[in-house]
């Protein structure tokens, strides 16, 4: 078994509809989630960690209306040290469109 440390996703703004932020090929541990608000207003943004062939709904929401005020940044405790097997997917929807950022860096662990 190797684990390896990668970037799973560089950052990337988080739309105003829920859209996949990053899926896993085999078996991922999410290390870190930073979101990082760059605008000029609040802005609130929701996670969700979903099954593979799953969407987006209230039980697998894992941060739910995050507001985030203009420069502030959040590093997203509830959804740090989860795992994703293969293809489950981290997806984000944030309610003003360009404003905040999202990073996230984990595990990647192979047979």
């Amino acid at each position: 078994m190797t684990v390896t440390t990668e970037l799973l996703v560089d950052s990337t703004f988080i739309a105003i509809t829920n859209t996949s932020q990053f899926t896993s090929v085999g078996l991922t541990i999410i290390d870190a989630v930073t979101i990082t608000n760059i605008g000029t207003a609040d802005a609130t943004v929701s996670l969700n960690l979903i099954p593979s062939g799953g969407s987006a709904s209230t039980t697998n929401k894992t941060l739910s209306n995050k507001v985030l005020r203009a420069n502030d940044s959040y590093l997203c405790p509830e959804v740090n040290g989860q795992v994703l097997n293969n293809e489950d997917f981290l997806s984000a929807i944030c309610d003003i469109a360009s404003a905040v950022n999202i990073r996230i860096s984990g595990r990647v662990v192979t047979s």
